[in-house]
């Protein structure tokens, strides 16, 4: 129990975790009494446990409670339950990282198999010295490299839309 110019605050049913991250939640809560009556307002997002052990979020804004002199005589206190949007964000954030994960796996997994074909028509070309149809292979060997080098802009770049003609151009002479 916390008090504040001889009103408790309790919280009977709450252990608090921290805000997005560890804390001294006692200390946490105080210094916040203290910034109220300061006049400070501010708003911040907690994290809490119950008694049963289920994880709570709740968004707090906190704001000074004023006299007609204009003197800091309390707070005012709006907690907003923000459990199911908060696990609904913990559980977009991980399944992002999976496909961020999965998305570098594939494009490694792309590049391999361009560098492979690559080099099988390389092969390919070697062998047959200066025979007729070399020229295709040859053709067809620098549309792969196109290919890949297209492949590793769209990789590198954060729109996967497009890509800058001028490095595309100036990456395929060089």
């Amino acid at each position: 129990m916390i008090h504040t110019k001889n009103i408790p605050i309790e919280f009977p049913n709450l252990k608090t975790l921290g805000i997005r991250g560890a804390f001294d939640g006692k200390k946490f809560i105080l210094d916040k009494i203290k910034d109220r009556k300061a006049g400070i307002i501010d708003s911040y997002e907690l994290a809490a446990k119950t008694k049963s052990g289920k994880d709570i979020y709740m968004f707090v804004h906190g704001m000074p409670l004023r006299d007609e002199a204009g003197d800091v005589i309390g707070s005012i206190g709006v907690h907003t339950d923000v459990t199911d949007f908060k696990m609904k964000e913990i559980q977009l954030e991980k399944m992002l990282h999976e496909k961020e994960i999965l998305l570098r796996e594939i494009h490694h997994r792309v590049k391999n198999n361009f560098a492979l074909v690559s080099s099988l028509l390389e092969l390919q070309l070697l062998s047959d010295g200066e025979k007729k149809g070399s020229e295709g292979l040859q053709m067809s060997v620098n549309r792969i490299h196109s290919i890949a080098l297209i492949h590793d802009q769209l990789y590198m770049n954060e729109k996967l839309d497009k890509i800058g003609m001028n490095d595309y151009v100036l990456n395929l002479i060089s």
